[in-house]
């Protein structure tokens, strides 16, 4: 009997479990900037790619995923890490509204910097400066779902319930016991 009462706890627990998750949402941006008459490069070249990891409201850079996967320059292509220097990103209602990110590639080598008003990625091997300082970047979503997101309060409410059912089957269980 005791243990059809754990099996019974744990079973119920799983199941409110299962109903306080909810799906979240991981977001994934492509970007591009069209290169300005201020850049070293010249105007007109274009730089793009991912940003992965995002998340409906503030976002500090860290987690984050950028590559860069079209640039006039081959050396620029890749993957770059938050670098630590910024705000990071606010994503509102899956966009984001506001960037100030630094990030560097594998070999800390190339810059990738996005700003308020400016976006801008620096190859230090050809010392040169790809550079739009008049606009950020454009930022279009592609959303991608993450498995399953547990929020405590929903279980928290889910599960109060469960465990005073229990409680109560318990109390019942027992009063039948002292009868017999």
């Amino acid at each position: 009997m005791k243990i059809f009462k754990i099996a019974m706890a744990l079973g119920l627990s799983s199941i409110g479990l299962a109903f306080g998750s909810s799906k979240a949402q991981a977001l994934t941006f492509n970007w591009q900037f069209t290169t300005d008459s201020n850049s070293q490069s010249g105007a007109g070249q274009v730089i793009q790619g991912t940003i992965s990891g995002l998340v409906n409201g503030s976002n500090s850079g860290s987690g984050t995923t950028v590559t860069v996967t079209s640039a006039p320059d081959a050396n620029l292509v890749g993957t770059f890490s938050f670098f630590g220097s910024g705000s990071g990103f606010t994503v509102t209602g899956g966009n984001i509204t506001s960037a100030d990110a630094e990030y560097r590639d594998v070999n800390n080598n190339n810059l990738l910097d996005f700003e308020s008003s400016s976006s801008e990625i620096y190859d230090a091997a050809s010392n040169q400066d790809y550079s739009n300082h008049s606009n950020i970047a454009t930022f279009t979503a592609t959303t991608a779902a993450v498995p399953f997101e547990f929020s405590p309060e929903q279980g928290l409410a889910l599960g109060t319930p469960i465990f005073i059912s229990l409680g109560m089957l318990k109390k019942k269980l027992a009063l039948k016991n002292l009868k017999n």
